[in-house]
C-alpha cells in the first residue's frame, strides 16, 4: 500500500510539472485566491483490535480546509479532520478512540489539466486531486481506562468533485484514502505495519473575493490565460497596402510602355 500511495503522489506531481512546462505561464486575468470549506461524512477505519462488525468500524467525521488557489490549475491548503474509530470489540471490551489530523496538501484541478477549454455546464464542474502529508494526534481508551495519547505521521490522497452553484459557493463530494504510520493506534499492532482509513464526505466551500474578481476555482485555464489567435497587425496591413499600391503603379507604367512600343512599331511599319 505504501508503494501504491507513493506512485499516486508521484503521478500527480509529474503530470502537473509536465503540463506546466508546456503551458504559457504569463498571467493575463486578475483573480481571487482564498477559499474555506466545511465537510462531513463517514469513515471506515482499520485498527487493532477491530470492532466486531464492519458497521461499527464506520463513524461520523467532521472537518474543514483553508486553501489558496495559486492558479486555476494548482493550489495549496491545510485540512483539519476529526476522524473517530473504535466500538464494541466483543461482549466485554469497548474501544473509544479518535485522531485529529492536520494535513498540508497540494490540490490539482484535473478538469483544467485535461480539458482547459470547457464551457457551459462542464465549466461549473471541477474535479480536484488532493495529496498531502501531515500528522495525526490520536487517543484511545479501552473499557474507560485512562486515555493513551500519541502522534503519528500520515499521508492522504483523494478525489474531490465540486459544482459551482454561484460565484461564492460550491458543493463538493470527496473520497480519500488515509495512511497512518503507526500500526498500534488502538493498543494492539496490525500485522501490515500501519493503520489506514477510507473517508467519504459532502462539503460546502465559500470563495472569498469572487464578487470583485473571478475566483481561481470558477474559471478554466483558457479564460485565465487565453492563447493568442492568428491575426494581421496594423503595421502589416499598412505595409501590404503600400505594396499593393506600388504593384498597381508598376502595372500601369508597364501598360503605358507597351502602348508606346505598339505605336512606334506601327510607325516603323
Amino acid at each position: 500500500m505504501k508503494k501504491l500511495l507513493f506512485i499516486a503522489i508521484l503521478s500527480v506531481f509529474s503530470t502537473t510539472v509536465a503540463w506546466a512546462q508546456d503551458a504559457d505561464t504569463t498571467m493575463t486575468t486578475p483573480i481571487s485566491h482564498w477559499s474555506i470549506g466545511l465537510k462531513g461524512g463517514t469513515n471506515y477505519f482499520r485498527s487493532a483490535p477491530a470492532p466486531a462488525t464492519r458497521f461499527e468500524r464506520m463513524h461520523f467525521i467532521l472537518g474543514g480546509s483553508v486553501e489558496y488557489s495559486i492558479t486555476p490549475l494548482v493550489g495549496i491548503g491545510v485540512e483539519l479532520l476529526n476522524n473517530p474509530y473504535g466500538g464494541d470489540i466483543n461482549n466485554t471490551t469497548t474501544l473509544e478512540a479518535s485522531t485529529f489530523d492536520v494535513v498540508p496538501y497540494l490540490s490539482v484541478n484535473l478538469s483544467n489539466l485535461l480539458s482547459p477549454y470547457r464551457d457551459g455546464f462542464w465549466k461549473k464542474v471541477n474535479i480536484y486531486s488532493e495529496t498531502g502529508f501531515g500528522g495525526g494526534f490520536y487517543n484511545y481508551s479501552v473499557n474507560n481506562n485512562p486515555e493513551t495519547n500519541s502522534f503519528t505521521l500520515m499521508a492522504k490522497t483523494g478525489i474531490n468533485a465540486e459544482y459551482n452553484i454561484s460565484k461564492h459557493w460550491a458543493l463538493g463530494l470527496e473520497g480519500q484514502y488515509r495512511y497512518y504510520d503507526h500500526s498500534n493506534m488502538a493498543g494492539s499492532t496490525l500485522p501490515k505495519g500501519y493503520s489506514e482509513a477510507l473517508t467519504a464526505t459532502l462539503g460546502l466551500r465559500f470563495k472569498f473575493g469572487a464578487a470583485k474578481k473571478p475566483h481561481a476555482r470558477n474559471i478554466s485555464m483558457w479564460n485565465y490565460n487565453p492563447k493568442p489567435t492568428p491575426g494581421v497587425s496594423t503595421e502589416a496591413a499598412k505595409c501590404c497596402a503600400d505594396l499593393n499600391d506600388r504593384v498597381t503603379s508598376v502595372e500601369k507604367s508597364k501598360n503605358e510602355v507597351d502602348s508606346q512600343l505598339k505605336d512606334l512599331k506601327d510607325q516603323l511599319n
